[in-house]
């Protein structure tokens, strides 16, 4: 509202079209700021949860790429030798290789199709419920007990529940209806 404002107020008739050509047009510095952050790098925050959760590689690398100026102003060289390696590592390996990482760089455990998560959410949420099965003050050897009884835990605490009629939404994958059939539904209803 604050970058439009100005323009709204100096034009009778506005329009989206004239407003992208007057806001190009604006002189201050300050101005271009909050325009970059509002409609660059807010749209590239969406495009890159759009591709993590469709599973979409050169959305998700193009998304990234609009933060490269950032980690170059702010001399953030770590960040700059990650992207810088992770690019360099992609271009040296063959095609099919490269196309098998690119799309299984994120997974849907869902098996939804607009549900993807990328690898570290997931085994963040397992890390998680690690910690829920061994003592405040965690030593090794309760983490090698923890990790190797994991799933044959989480079995029996499912039927657990499952026996005891308790429905538990933590264990349970999330769940998100796809789009398309939201679209109908809400055409439906009209």
């Amino acid at each position: 509202m604050e970058l439009l404002w100005p323009y709204v107020k100096s034009h009778s008739n506005p329009s989206v079209e004239e407003y992208l050509v007057w806001a190009k047009e604006q002189q201050s510095s300050l101005y271009q700021i909050k325009y970059k952050q509002i409609f660059v790098y807010l749209q590239a925050i969406v495009n890159y949860r759009t591709s993590i959760r469709i599973n979409n590689p050169f959305l998700k690398r193009a998304a990234k790429r609009i933060f490269f100026p950032i980690w170059s102003a702010r001399h953030h060289p770590i960040y700059r030798l990650i992207e810088i390696a992770d690019e360099i590592q992609l271009m040296q390996l063959y095609p099919e290789i490269r196309d098998i990482i690119e799309k299984n760089c994120v997974v849907s455990r869902s098996g939804i199709y607009e549900q993807h998560q990328g690898l570290d959410a997931i085994i963040e949420k397992v890390n998680k419920a690690l910690k829920t099965l061994i003592p405040p003050v965690p030593q090794q050897c309760y983490w090698k007990i923890a990790a190797c009884k994991y799933k044959k835990f989480i079995q029996l605490r499912n039927n657990l529940f499952k026996t005891i009629g308790y429905n538990d939404q933590q264990s349970v994958p999330r769940t998100r209806p796809e789009s398309a059939m939201e679209y109908q539904r809400f055409r439906a209803l009209l």
